[in-house]
This record gives C-alpha cells, structure tokens and sequence, in this order.
C-alpha cells in the first residue's frame, strides 16, 4: 500500500507537495475503509483526488506513476531522456533544477520502504532506497543502497547494504551504473531479477509492476491509445481462469450492458489473426460486438474493470486511476467504487487512489481520505488533505460544502 508519497518541480508541481495517506487515530470515522498494515499504521484503502479543471490533479497522481515506470522498466524510447517534464512555468526556475520524488509504500507487513529519487532528463542524480521495520520494539530505518551522481568524475559514488550483497558481486558495478543508458535506469529496475526470490528488490519490482494505473509519463494510457485499442487488450486479458479474471466476469455481468461472455473471434480474411468480442444477451436474443463496434463508454468500463480486478485480486493491491468517472453513469461509477469500499469485495485490502468530478463520493469518505488540488497565482499545483482546513468537521455533509466552495478548489469563473 502508498503510505505518503512527495514531488517537486514535476509538471504542475513547483515546490514540494507531500500527501499522506496515513490516518489519524482520532479522525477515523469508517474503520472499515482503513488497512492495519506495517509498524501498526492505518493506511487508507481509498484516496479521492478532486480539484477544478487544470489544477493538477492528474500530475499529483503521475508522480505514483512516473515512479511506477523508473522501477518496472525505465525504457526511454531510444529518445536519450527521461519520457517527463519539469515544473512547466518554469519562469521561476532554472531549467538546470533537478525533479526530486519520494514514496513511502509496503508490500507485506513487515516493513516499510521508502524510495527517493532525484533526477533530470538526461540522468538520475540521486537514488535511495531505505526500509524501516520493528527492531526491539522501536523503529529502525536503514539504507538499503544510495546511488549518488559525481559531476567532476562522472560517475556515480555507491554505498551497499548487505542486504544487497548480491550489488556487491557485480563486476564493475560503479561503471556499468555510469554508462550513458544506465544513467537513466534505477537499480531496482536493472537488478531486481537477479536478486533472491525474497530480496527487497525483487519484491519492490513485483509491488510496482501489479500496481494499476491508467497514467503514463505523458498523458494517459487512454489518450495515447483508442478506447477500443484497450479494451480490446482488457477482454483478452478477463478470458483466463485465474481470479482476476473471474471476477472481470462477475463484475461485468453486473452492469446493465447485456454482457454474456467474451468470445474469441477470427478475421474472415486472415484465420491467424484473433480478437476478443463481448457477447451481448436481451432475453432470447443474442449478438456479438467487437470494441470498435461498441460505445465509448462499454468499451471505457471494460477498460477500468480489467485494472480494478487486478488490483483486488493482489495482495496490498493498488490502482491508481485519473478520471474515474469519465463516460461512467453515476450509478455504475459508486457501484466500481463499491468494490472497495465493502469488507466482502475487499478481502485483500486493496487501495484506490482515483480523481474524479463526481463530488457525492465525498459523502461516502471521512475527511482523511480527501485531498484537493488548486493552483497557485503562479501556476503552481497545491495540494491539501480536508482534514488540513481549520473548521472542518467530522460529520460535515463534505458534497454540499465543496459545492458551495467553502473548501477550496474549485474553478474561478469570471
């Protein structure tokens, strides 16, 4: 689960904005939409994002995801620089400035990791990863590696845990580190696969790479690509027998669309060639429809079910989705979200982390689990949790409040 997560001068964001997602004892007022999880904390299973059009939303959730793509793959295109942008109004800023990013998460219950990175588009500048777990009963944090960019030598200066030993039997580690490619890549992502089955890194990897998200660097996986391109990879993706997959059915069948089941389907043209078709029944009346044939919206929540399902199916699953309620009716939308908001659905504690604009799901949240977004007079992205603003009660009806603006972020309309 992301327990807090930090960015600076990343897109929107100019000066460091951190949210927590970690919970005060005292302001808990649904126990169930909380997690126990590792050294005794109590982590939010749902975090809602909301703020007016270009606040930032989507860029305070693309720096969970921007760190998802350092530690799963790193691959820059062949374009030489780190697929992101800094601080945009960057009147304010000397380009040469380094994007610092940090999270806190865990992957079981038995520590925390915090990974920080300090970066430009050309190189990583810094990278560390610290875990911090119960020992004697306190607290203990400890560097696991600290990889840190040496201008005048151009290298990289190293310090290695034992916990890491298997870093320290690399040939010339410093300087495979160094070469120009690999000055782009962190240490998770090129050595995670051969670390032990239970290494640190190796379970970081896994954490990252069964985190859901609909972000990219640049973007959207929705925006780059159609929504029928994607929902066609996501009916292909619920026709297995594994337990994300049947629960893709289950949730399909549950939305009035007519759903029956996903059949495989062949090009008249080419017998080689297969897609994935929805099979719709009316009553005694039944039909196939491929994704290009269906409306944006059946093809958007095929989309979304696929990434929600995944995400509950895993242990300490998250899924980080923008625009939650895009081409979604309200009523499908809060029945998504009630997958995990209810004990039975979410037996795995995973964690949503979603913007949206349909504002009745504050109602459904208590005020740590609320975070807003506006911009600053410089075009800075800010971001508060509720329970930040002075004034704000525990059983204060959050919808009609935000509404009447008494919160903060919401448009100015001149």
């Amino acid at each position: 689960m992301i327990h807090e997560f930090s960015a600076k001068n990343f897109y929107s964001i100019d000066e460091k904005i951190s949210v927590s997602l970690v919970a005060k004892e005292k302001g808990i007022t649904r126990s169930e939409l909380y997690a126990d999880t590792s050294l005794g904390k109590k982590v939010t299973k749902l975090a809602f994002i909301g703020g007016a059009n270009g606040s930032g939303k989507s860029n305070v959730m693309r720096a969970l995801a921007f760190i998802k793509y350092l530690i799963e793959s790193g691959d820059d295109g062949g374009e030489n620089t780190i697929p992101f942008v800094q601080f945009v109004p960057n009147f304010r800023k000397d380009p040469k400035v380094s994007t610092e990013l940090s999270v806190d998460f865990s992957v079981d219950d038995s520590r925390i990791y915090t990974f920080k990175i300090s970066l430009i588009a050309q190189r990583i500048l810094e990278e560390e990863l610290i875990a911090s777990e119960f020992i004697s009963e306190r607290t203990s944090p400890h560097r696991i590696y600290l990889r840190k960019w040496d201008e005048e030598k151009s290298t990289y200066q190293l310090r290695l845990s034992d916990e890491v030993s298997i870093l320290k039997s690399v040939p010339e580690l410093t300087k495979i580190l160094s070469t120009e490619r690999n000055q782009r890549k962190t240490i998770v992502c090129l050595y995670s696969d051969i670390d032990a089955m239970n290494g640190a890194m190796r379970k970081i990897r896994n954490f990252w790479q069964n985190t859901q998200t609909n972000i990219v660097a640049f973007g959207s996986l929705e925006a780059e690509g159609s929504t029928s391109g994607l929902a066609s990879t996501a009916l292909e993706e619920m026709t297995g027998n594994d337990s994300s997959a049947l629960l893709c059915g289950e949730m399909m069948k549950k939305i009035d669309i007519g759903f029956s089941r996903i059949e495989e389907a062949k090009l008249k043209n080419d017998k080689s060639q297969k897609f994935y078709v929805i099979r719709h029944r009316f009553n005694s009346n039944s039909f196939q429809l491929a994704p290009f044939q269906e409306s944006t919206g059946t093809n958007r929540i095929s989309f979304l079910i696929s990434k929600i399902a995944k995400a509950l199916s895993a242990k300490h699953g998250v899924a980080i989705i923008d625009d939650f309620d895009a081409f979604v009716h309200p009523d499908i939308y809060e029945n998504l979200i009630s997958y995990f908001t209810s004990l039975e659905k979410n037996q795995n504690d995973t964690q949503l982390i979603f913007s949206s604009h349909n504002y009745t799901t504050l109602n459904l949240l208590d005020k740590q689990q609320i975070i807003f977004t506006e911009r600053d007079d410089f075009g800075a992205t800010q971001a508060f949790r509720l329970d930040e603003v002075d004034g704000v009660r525990a059983d204060d009806n959050f919808y009609t409040k935000y509404l009447a603006g008494v919160y903060g972020g919401v448009p100015r309309i001149s």
